[in-house]
């Protein structure tokens, strides 16, 4: 048969049908995410999240999909078929009705990429078609007849070529391109009517039936993919929820990149607040070609998608943490009270003597993190307000005076399962902690005689605050029921690169 061609595939995601699960799987969203937050765009800007799928996750993807496709192509209804035959009782117009395909066997299937998309082939296919025919000879006396059928069918040809690629909205958009189906073989079997004499020259019809099964079969499977799998993307959510506060947009910001050995999907991978987003203003970094082969699927989040949750944070009023005096452990050499402050800062005492203390932390600037193949560091940057709360009243205050702080930090990264969704999760370390006087109602001192109570503060408050957010870690899209296995992570310059195997259950 001639090759049909049509003008025209991240996770909390959506099961759909058993085709609109396969399509999405095929091209994992996204995925999941994926499949799960497109068009073409004749330039695009630098991803804050990028995905690969490698060939050992097309191969792994098309263990999965084979059973998958094999129900879903019995199922097919296919419209009744008609043609003209040459027979030795002259030309006819034959019509075969109410088909149904059954025993279909799929035993050898691939799924391989191409700079065009995705080609699904699969060789010695099998299966039977029962319908009832019908005809009516095209000459006087035009002899009409009719009766049941079953029709064996086998040495079969499928290739599939399917487009990809993303609409306005940041969802991924699939079009069946190609679609050929060769019928190596067709056996007829007539029954009812005069069956004994047609079972006679039923080759004869033959050469023209495989062509109208096989032009219907590729039309209806295109359809399908066509219609369906683009049902699916399109309700597949591109942002994911993360907080009350913010969400994840993992909207694709190109066409996917597909290639002989991978299929690479560039994301916008930015924190939004939900009830009012505003873009940050970060710059996503250049991450290096794709050279990973090993897994089935890699993903690189950058430190662009982390800043951009700090920024999301603090314009959310989040970044922020009041210290009172009962907050103290008593073990802890230093509490909030003037009283402790008598020799370092005699003009506090002096001013408030034996006074309570409050200590007001906020962050002032989006908290600043950043990758390299060697580590990754954090900075804080905030103030502290420093309140002196009145004896016996502790709602009556004064401010006394406000510290510039700059927080610096090590920061690690590790992978964490909860349920059935894997999780990229940071922890900081404090190193250090500058300090400068903002403002004074008590008169000048040296900030660095704080330089101890300002680590202490670091350690058990300001870092705690960060880690709060850090160790709830941001969600791989995925679909259901697909979960990541093997999974290891690398950092390098301004990302961390996540690697993993993928199980569809």
């Amino acid at each position: 048969m001639a090759p049909i061609y049509i003008d025209e595939l991240y996770l909390a995601a959506h099961r759909g049908t058993e085709m609109e699960t396969a399509v999405f799987v095929a091209i994992l969203g996204a995925n999941l995410l994926l499949l799960q937050d497109f068009g073409s765009f004749a330039t695009a800007a630098s991803p804050g999240f990028r995905t690969a799928v490698t060939a050992r996750g097309l191969n792994y993807v098309c263990q999965v999909l084979t059973p998958i496709l094999k129900e879903k192509l019995s199922s097919l209804t296919i419209p009744d078929i008609e043609g003209n035959a040459e027979t030795p009782i002259g030309s006819v117009r034959y019509e075969l009705k109410n088909i149904q395909l059954s025993n279909l066997a799929l035993p050898t299937s691939s799924l391989t990429s191409t700079s065009q998309g995705l080609v699904i082939q699969a060789s010695d296919i099998s299966f039977y078609i029962h319908g009832d025919w019908q005809y009516r000879g095209n000459d006087w006396p035009h002899i009409e007849d009719h009766g049941t059928c079953e029709i064996k069918i086998y040495e079969v040809f499928l290739e599939v070529h399917i487009g990809v690629a993303t609409d306005s909205s940041g969802h991924a958009v699939v079009s069946t391109n190609y679609c050929d189906l060769h019928i190596g073989k067709l056996d007829i079997q007539f029954d009812g009517g005069a069956s004994w004499l047609y079972n006679l020259f039923s080759s004869d019809i033959s050469d023209e039936l495989k062509g109208s099964i096989e032009e219907q079969i590729c039309k209806t499977a295109s359809l399908e993919i066509d219609t369906e799998g683009n049902k699916a993307l399109a309700s597949m959510p591109v942002n994911i929820t993360i907080s009350s506060v913010a969400e994840v947009d993992f909207a694709m910001i190109q066409d996917p990149i597909i290639t002989t050995g991978h299929i690479e999907t560039n994301h916008k991978g930015e924190f939004f607040r939900t009830d009012h987003p505003v873009e940050a203003p970060f710059t996503p970094p250049s991450l290096p070609a794709v050279t990973e082969n090993t897994s089935m699927l890699y993903m690189w989040l950058t430190d662009y998608m982390a800043n951009t949750a700090g920024f999301v944070y603090l314009a959310a009023g989040k970044l922020s943490y009041v210290v009172t005096p009962n907050m103290v452990p008593p073990s802890l050499p230093i509490q909030l009270n003037t009283s402790y402050f008598k020799d370092i800062i005699p003009q506090l005492y002096s001013k408030f003597p034996n006074w309570g203390m409050e200590l007001k932390l906020n962050a002032t600037k989006p908290p600043l993190l950043k990758l390299s193949s060697s580590g990754a560091n954090f900075t804080v940057f905030g103030d502290v307000l420093v309140n002196v709360l009145k004896p016996g009243n502790s709602s009556d205050s004064e401010l006394a005076f406000v510290l510039g702080a700059v927080v610096l930090a090590e920061a690690e990264f590790y992978l964490k399962n909860n349920s059935a969704n894997l999780f990229v999760c940071g922890n900081t370390t404090f190193i250090r902690i500058n300090l400068s006087l903002v403002s004074t109602n008590i008169g000048d001192f040296d900030v660095d005689v704080l330089q101890e109570a300002a680590n202490l503060l670091s350690i058990l408050y300001i870092i705690p605050l960060i880690n709060n957010y850090a160790n709830s870690g941001v969600p791989f899209p995925v679909i259901d029921d697909m979960t990541l296995t093997n999974a290891s992570l690398k950092l390098g310059e301004d990302y961390v690169l996540v690697a993993a195997d993928i199980v569809y259950s």
